[in-house]
């Protein structure tokens, strides 16, 4: 994101009826049931219990549904739990992949102008903003973090911000960027600088 590229050259390679051009429509139609509800982006803290996200007869990791976040199946006995620990770890999931396809829809308002992706992006990254602080900095177990358990998982959380943000600039999108940066970027970074970890993984991202 942060090397010199030349847009027109890219929007050329992801047109229609290019192999780059099929991803582009399939990242398009994974993000067209969002575009008028929004992204999924929880009002609460996600949580790590011994409990959260596993069935409790078959031991296995219940399914993932942005869509669904009081129900959760298991994959094996078709059986929706909906205890509030499942719904503490289902945020975590909802968390990253609100922040991913935030990245998507800002690529794709880049490389192919539609309006719609733009303002889906855009929604994402100042529904983030505004709720940071609401995201109570407890209940951690690996290092401080707002929306998570663990610095490391807030730290590729961020990165996504910081990708769609940087996508929608270049596409010509400046309205957005104070906001994000001073209400979201600087404190999470902020956070996440403040619990050094030496040659972590985590520690080199930041």
């Amino acid at each position: 994101m942060l090397l010199p590229f030349d847009p027109n050259t890219r929007r050329a390679d992801t047109a229609k009826d290019t192999s780059l051009g099929a991803i582009a429509d399939g990242l398009a139609r994974e993000l067209a049931p969002w575009r008028s509800t929004g992204l999924p982006i929880p009002a609460g803290k996600a949580k790590l219990t011994r409990v959260g996200g596993r069935c409790p007869v078959h031991g296995i990791p219940l399914d993932f549904d942005p869509s669904s976040p009081h129900a959760h199946r298991c994959g094996r006995c078709a059986t929706d739990y909906t205890d509030r620990e499942h719904h503490d770890w289902w945020v975590m999931g909802a968390q990253l992949f609100s922040a991913e396809r935030a990245v998507h829809a800002a690529a794709l308002f880049l490389l192919r102008g539609d309006e719609s992706h733009r303002d889906l992006a855009a929604r994402t990254l100042r529904e983030f903003a505004d709720r940071y602080d609401s995201w109570p900095n407890r209940d951690n177990v690996l290092g401080p973090t707002r929306p998570f358990f663990s610095t490391y998982l807030e730290s590729i959380w961020l990165i996504n911000i910081c990708h769609a943000l940087t996508l929608l600039e270049a596409a010509g999108e400046h309205t957005l960027g104070g906001v994000v940066r001073d209400r979201l970027i600087a404190p999470s970074s902020t956070l996440i600088d403040s619990y050094h970890e030496g040659r972590s993984n985590r520690q080199v991202m930041e």
